[in-house]
C-alpha cells in the first residue's frame, strides 16, 4: 500500500511539474496554422507564460524568434512565414536535406496572401515590401530576433539588430545568395 501511494504522489508532482505556467505548455506545430503545413524540417515552436517561441535550427545553427505570449497566433504566423522566406538565408530552406518539397517552393503559394493582408502603407518592389512588412510587426508586436549556434558544448545566442536583419539591403543580400545555390 505504501509503495502504490508513493507512486501516485510521485505522478501527481510530476504532473503538477508539466503543468506549471513557467514552462513549455505548447509544442505544437499545428499553431502555427497553414506554416505547419509546408514547416520546414528543423523548424520548433513552444510557448511558455511570457514568450511564444518560433525555432529554425537545420543544423548546429538556429534562427530564432520570439514574441510575448499575448501576440495573436496568425501575426506571429505571418512573420514567421516572411522571415523565413525572405531573411533566414539558409540553404536548406531551398535544398532540403529531407528530400522534401523545398520549403521556399512551397512558401509562395502562401506569400501572396499574407502580403497582402500585411502590406498596409508599405509601398515597393517585393524586397521593399516584405522588409516594411516585417519591421512593422516586429516593432508593433514587440518581436525579437537571436542568433544561435551549438559549438564545442556551448551555446552562443545573439541577439539581433531587427534594423539591420531585417533592411532591404540585408533581404536583397541573401535573396541574391539563394538565388546562386
Amino acid at each position: 500500500m505504501q509503495i502504490c501511494v508513493s507512486s501516485v504522489l510521485t505522478a501527481i508532482l510530476i504532473l503538477s511539474f508539466l503543468c506549471s505556467p513557467e514552462i513549455a505548455v505548447a509544442t505544437d506545430l499545428r499553431l502555427l496554422g497553414s506554416l505547419s503545413e509546408i514547416a520546414p524540417t528543423g523548424l520548433e515552436y513552444r510557448v511558455t507564460k511570457e514568450l511564444k517561441v518560433v525555432t529554425y535550427c537545420p543544423d548546429n545553427t538556429c534562427d530564432i524568434i520570439e514574441a510575448p505570449s499575448a501576440i495573436d497566433n496568425e501575426i506571429l504566423n505571418d512573420f514567421t512565414l516572411m522571415f523565413l522566406a525572405y531573411a533566414s538565408g539558409y540553404i536548406y530552406l531551398k535544398k532540403p536535406f529531407d528530400k522534401s518539397r523545398p520549403f521556399l517552393e512551397q512558401a509562395k503559394g502562401h506569400l501572396p496572401n499574407v502580403i497582402e493582408k500585411r502590406r498596409n502603407r508599405c509601398r515597393g518592389d517585393e524586397i521593399e515590401v516584405a522588409s516594411c512588412i516585417l519591421n512593422n510587426i516586429a516593432n508593433t508586436h514587440g518581436i525579437r530576433i537571436y542568433f544561435s549556434r551549438f559549438d564545442e558544448g556551448a551555446n552562443t545566442r545573439v541577439l539581433q539588430s531587427q534594423e539591420e536583419r531585417l533592411s532591404v539591403n540585408k533581404l536583397r543580400s541573401v535573396r541574391k545568395w539563394l538565388m546562386e545555390q
